[in-house]
């Protein structure tokens, strides 16, 4: 028995010895799993890339799946931002070099300051490029990008980045362009806008963060023409994310993708977010977007709004079965949305239903807590005999609001735990509180 042992542990330490010594005879499923959990280590997979061949194929893989550009257009001295402005045209040589890469590449991330188109000439130095003659080329060979997110703080027009920019090959240069991220950009009109989303016939996920438009476009009408043509088969959403947009912005999208001759379709949404700029003193009409969630009863999995919906919108969508999350804003008080919620979950079991999560982030204090705690306690009992799996109580302030409103007595964590004694007994009450460094 002691032999066998004792030939056994000869027999791995060789083996350790020989696979120390010949990295490339080590089973790929091996290497698959090691390098998983380097996805997040990127001097780490760096160093397994110059391994072996093998390794190398496997981490280059890794490395190379996100990629974040990051560029400035040239309004300061150069030597400010090289750093920043590099990384686009070594990624541009890299790939150029080793075509081998670019399969690779499954998400880009473009985060830019320009270009500045109405004064080109004067503000930006020899040494900017537009993306036409650098990275515009390379996108065709990306063959499997999924994800294209794009960031801007100026862009004056999108007719007229297509033109300076070469843009159009960010949309049209990968087959299988799965994720649109627009994140502060400016487009001339509502034409403009539609145009770019008919072009991507393969989208089905589109995130908009702070877009606008220098034309004042009003909301369509049902019956108002839209400003381009239909073309062919309509695109198709499964993941619509709309954040930050002025009002009027908010609501020239939505009746847009809502109208019947739109070029999307999103019928058969699973993941929708409707947050737009808001205050207590703008009251939204809600009915424009009530839509949204009648043509998605039944495939809607995740649900995150800051619009003030109330049972008869909420309640069909949960009888259904289908939705596992839901995210609300207390909005526009947090007495308010009490009152709605406890006419929207009574009665209903929410087995299905994964996770609530409620933003009360603001002047919320020990005050207000103690007048709305029987409202608190009546939406307690009726999520606990729902089945609700989890409640979180999402809390997020800034320091400069307990400078300035130091008379103000926050509502804190431990406040909630008595004001919802049964989800507490199930172990189902969540409580986040974030203090931003502001």
């Amino acid at each position: 028995m002691f032999q066998e042992a004792h030939v056994f542990q000869l027999r791995l330490i060789l083996m350790q010895r020989f696979l120390v010594k010949n990295p490339g005879k080590i089973p790929q499923e091996l290497v698959d799993i090691v390098l998983d959990f380097l996805d997040d280590d990127l001097p780490s997979l760096i160093a397994c890339a110059t391994v072996c061949r093998t390794w190398a194929h496997t981490a280059q893989a890794r490395i190379l799946s996100r990629v974040i550009l990051r560029r400035d257009d040239g309004r300061k001295p150069s030597w400010e931002h090289d750093a920043k402005i590099q990384p686009i045209r070594a990624f541009c040589h890299l790939i150029s070099a080793n075509d081998h890469l670019a399969p690779f590449i499954h998400s880009i991330e473009l985060r830019s300051k320009g270009p500045a188109l109405f004064s080109i000439s004067r503000n930006v130095q020899s040494w900017w490029l537009p993306l036409k003659d650098t990275l515009g080329p390379l996108i065709p060979t990306f063959t499997r990008l999924k994800r294209l997110e794009l960031r801007y703080e100026r862009v004056y027009g999108w007719e007229a980045f297509l033109a300076w920019e070469g843009a159009r090959n960010l949309t049209l240069g990968s087959p299988c362009l799965r994720k649109l991220d627009l994140r502060r950009v400016t487009f001339e009109d509502l034409g403009s806008f539609l145009r770019l989303l008919q072009s991507v016939s393969a989208l089905d996920q589109l995130a908009l963060q702070d877009i606008a438009f220098i034309e004042n476009e009003p909301p369509l009408d049902a019956n108002d023409p839209l400003p381009i043509k239909a073309s062919g088969s309509r695109v198709a959403f499964k993941s619509l994310s709309i954040h930050g947009l002025p009002r009027h912005v908010y609501e020239v999208i939505v009746s847009a993708f809502l109208h019947p001759q739109s070029p999307v379709d999103t019928r058969f949404l699973r993941h929708l977010e409707l947050h737009w700029y808001h205050s207590p003193e703008i009251i939204h009409d809600i009915n424009t977007v009530a839509p949204f969630l009648s043509s998605n009863r039944g495939t809607l999995e995740h649900f995150s709004t800051c619009e003030s919906f109330g049972h008869e919108h909420l309640r069909p969508l949960l009888e259904t079965g289908s939705l596992k999350s839901l995210q609300l804003a207390a909005f526009p008080t947090v007495s308010a949305w009490l009152d709605r919620m406890k006419d929207t979950f009574s009665g209903i079991p929410l087995h299905s239903l994964h996770s609530l999560t409620v933003d009360v982030s603001g002047q919320y204090s020990k005050y207000c807590l103690g007048l709305d705690t029987m409202k608190w306690g009546a939406l307690d009992v009726i999520l606990a005999q729902a089945g609700l799996r989890n409640l979180t109580i999402l809390m997020i302030r800034s320091q400069s609001q307990y400078q300035h409103y130091w008379d103000l007595d926050w509502a804190e964590t431990d406040d909630f735990w008595s004001a919802l004694p049964a989800l507490v007994g199930l172990e189902a009450l969540n409580i986040e509180l974030d203090i931003l460094n502001m």
